[in-house]
């Protein structure tokens, strides 16, 4: 296992420099918004509540769950283009889980061309991101050490996606999620299937030039995701878990329409045009480095998220898209 842990660290240190690209070209924060926005991001690491509250037996015995938990905590991730904090809650009865989590962008920075000095320039904003919701069922089949979690959340366009730089996508996301977990002795194995259904946007603006009045609406649907994800957990001694996980996805083609009418007293003048264009898919894998620290009813996470690839489903775009790799800590309190 040490040997396996050592590989994962020299494998993520590699997959780290090769993601280091041109700081001159710095379009990188596109896909980092659409592949591992803070709402993706949720989805693709929350485990169920109920397994941070499994009573783990040092030795060969049977594993508890309490009846109800409520764990409250805060979570941190910093990239080159992004910080952002999260206020994770979660609440457990019985069977049944809720939780939700609170994004806050502490500093979001993209580099724009200026063309009065012909120089990049960073411009940066903050503010509330999109917040996420979900509910859970989820139920441990005791003989075969077996845990499954069927989830169902939205994630909700509170950020403000008119800025310059979008704190939030401006759609209502669905997604689905099925997880399942092995627990043998020190070692948990993890699976995961995810889909998101990404809402519709939909912007209209008027322009009245006095002969007529312009109304131009434009709607955009991005196209659905499917994430799987794979990875284990390792309970190693002095309260410390590592864990590793390995992630594919793929985002299906969205389009975006554009309707323009011109508006007249006289409705036999009236006149419509719609243009339409595709929003390119893409396909990407990330790998996800933790060790965990766990002291009486708080948990201590420090971790790494390093993109493996990303491609565009554009033919016309030959090679892996650059994206930034990412440094989380997370701290939970188990109130109860």
């Amino acid at each position: 296992m040490k040997k396996l842990l050592l590989l994962l660290v020299i494998v993520s240190a590699c997959l780290v420099w090769s993601q280091e690209g041109d700081e001159r070209e710095d379009d990188s924060w596109r896909y980092d918004d659409a592949v591992t926005s803070p709402g993706v991001e949720t989805i693709v690491t929350s485990d169920p509540i109920t397994i941070t509250a499994l009573v783990q037996p040092e030795q060969e015995g049977q594993i508890t769950i309490p009846d109800m938990n409520f764990v409250a905590g805060a979570e941190s991730e910093f990239s080159r283009n992004q910080k952002a904090i999260n206020i994770p809650l979660a609440y457990r009865w019985r069977n049944f889980g809720f939780s939700a989590r609170v994004p806050y962008i502490i500093e979001k920075k993209v580099s724009v061309f200026d063309y009065d000095t012909f120089e990049l320039k960073d411009v940066t904003t903050s503010g509330l991101g999109d917040i996420f919701a979900s509910v859970s069922y989820g139920d441990l089949y005791e003989p075969y050490g077996l845990y499954y979690d069927i989830n169902v959340g939205a994630k909700l366009p509170t950020g403000d996606d008119e800025a310059d730089i979008p704190l939030g996508t401006g759609s209502t996301d669905i997604n689905a999620a099925l997880s399942v977990y092995k627990f043998d002795d020190a070692v948990t194995f993890k699976g995961r299937l995810i889909y998101i259904y990404n809402g519709e946007i939909e912007t209209v603006s008027e322009n009245d030039t006095g002969a007529y009045l312009n109304k131009t609406t434009w709607t955009s649907k991005r196209g659905g995701q499917i994430i799987t994800g794979l990875g284990f957990d390792y309970r190693w001694k002095y309260n410390l878990t590592f864990s590793s996980d390995l992630t594919f996805g793929w985002a299906f083609d969205g389009e975006t329409e554009i309707k323009s009418e011109d508006i007249y007293s006289d409705s036999d003048l009236n006149t419509t045009t719609k243009n339409k264009w595709d929003i390119t898919g893409y396909s990407f894998s990330d790998m996800r480095q933790s060790v965990s620290y766990r002291m009486s009813l708080f948990d201590f996470t420090l971790g790494m998220r390093v993109p493996v690839y990303t491609y565009s489903n554009d033919d016309m775009v030959v090679g892996n898209i650059p994206r930034n790799f990412s440094v989380f800590f997370r701290t939970n309190y188990r109130i109860f």
